[in-house]
């Protein structure tokens, strides 16, 4: 190649190294900012996903915070009721004593035909009298010193049947109350 320039116009080639490490620390620094940002960026997101998180357990630590009165109720009132059960286990009703009571108290021409435990010291009595007889049933079961809130739940005519005996009219009846404490609680001594 020929070259047909006058030498005038031909300048000396010379590196600017000024200009090229000035470039290079521009280049360098535009890297170190872009990846700083990138980095905290990145690092921003992890801590938003992270508040995120606390933020869901701190709202269900709140709810079960909000439950806690309910819940230290509840205890109480179990505990309240597991006492009195303690209790109750502590004075066992002699039952033995109770049927006998029952037996003498019975006007003639009545049986039982089922005796319920409810609760505590609540029964349910269910059985027959042949003759009208329920209200002074009630009466010598309220003039005992173990028997207390008796009440008639329900009273029916029948007509009875058993094997052997005649067929009649008898009164059913359901009674319910409480036993009171007396001689037929045993103490465990």
């Amino acid at each position: 190649m020929i070259n047909l320039l006058p030498p005038e116009y031909l300048e000396e080639q010379a590196i600017d190294w000024v200009k090229i490490i000035t470039g290079s620390l521009v280049v360098v620094i535009l890297l170190v900012v872009f990846v700083t940002s990138v980095r905290l960026v990145l690092h921003n997101r992890e801590q938003r996903r992270k508040l995120e998180i606390l933020e869901r357990k701190l709202t269900q630590v709140q709810a079960e915070l909000e439950d806690l009165p309910a819940l230290e109720s509840e205890k109480k009132e179990l505990e309240s009721r597991f006492k009195s059960r303690a209790e109750i286990i502590e004075q066992q009703v002699d039952w033995l004593a109770v049927m006998k009571e029952l037996e003498l108290l019975l006007p003639k021409g009545a049986w039982i035909e089922e005796l319920n435990i409810c609760s505590q010291r609540e029964f349910n009595l269910d059985g027959y009298v042949l003759r009208p007889q329920v209200r002074r049933l009630i009466e010598r079961l309220n003039s005992s010193p173990n028997f207390s809130d008796l009440e008639v739940d329900y009273a029916e005519q029948r007509d009875i049947s058993y094997l052997g005996y005649q067929e009649d009219k008898a009164t059913f009846f359901q009674l319910s109350g409480s036993i009171i404490r007396s001689q037929v609680f045993d103490d465990g001594n």
